[in-house]
């Protein structure tokens, strides 16, 4: 700025705050009624304000609906599932939409009748059974915990149905196994998992997962003084 007959002086303009963006955008997801679905994405910066539609919708939290944020982490928890909740989800961060499609997949089996081709005289129906494949979902997640050195620990997660499929267990990015201080157990649609005589060492992220699903809490083992 220039004053007449008098001098010039400038003022420095602070930075330009950069648009958030998403680095990760929301996936499709299907679902399994009675169950849970997570979408999840992230955000470039950690101070946004995201908000959650469903077919246009703002979506609030509460018994329905759990919102998350941690860091640039953005997530949505749609609980006890039902048909009514498939369709189109969006988070909005006022400067870039995401949008995911989410198809809930009913428990019953469906049977229908379809005519087999055939010679005339031979024509008859025959009654097919089609089975579809049921999708899983966590019904109960894994809990954060803190305890003290020494004491005993134990994780439980919870599936929408029993899975015969390979399950693993890691803390802090290792696997676990069976052992005298580790006890693995599953019971039905319960996968449970004991840390016995826990260290400082054992603080960091538990990880359960099963296919394409997985549950994170926070292990934090206080010290003796």
């Amino acid at each position: 700025t220039c004053f007449p007959d008098s001098f010039c002086c400038s003022f420095p303009l602070p930075p330009l705050e950069k648009r958030a963006v998403f680095l990760k955008s929301l996936d499709d997801v299907t679902g399994e009624e009675k169950g849970m679905i997570t979408l999840t994405c992230e955000a470039s910066k950690p101070r946004v304000s995201p908000v959650w539609k469903k077919e246009g919708k703002v979506l609030k939290a509460g018994p329905k609906y759990e919102l998350l944020h941690t860091g640039k982490s953005l997530g949505l928890i749609i609980k006890d599932v039902t048909k009514d909740d498939a369709g189109e989800y969006s988070c909005d961060l006022g400067t870039e939409v995401s949008k995911s499609k989410v198809i809930v997949r009913g428990e019953r089996l469906h049977s229908f009748k379809s005519k087999r081709v055939v010679p005339a005289h031979r024509s008859k129906t025959k009654l097919v059974l089609l089975t579809l494949e049921i999708g899983i979902g966590i019904t109960k997640w894994l809990k954060s915990t803190e305890v003290n050195e020494g004491e005993t620990c134990s994780f439980e997660c919870i599936l929408s149905r029993e899975s015969t499929d390979d399950f693993l267990w890691t803390v802090n990015g290792k696997t676990v196994a069976n052992d005298g201080r580790v006890k693995i157990a599953n019971q039905g649609r319960k996968y449970m998992l004991t840390i016995k005589d826990v260290t400082p060492d054992d603080s960091g992220e538990v990880v359960f997962s099963i296919k394409d699903l997985s549950s994170r809490a926070r292990l934090t083992v206080e010290g003796q003084s």
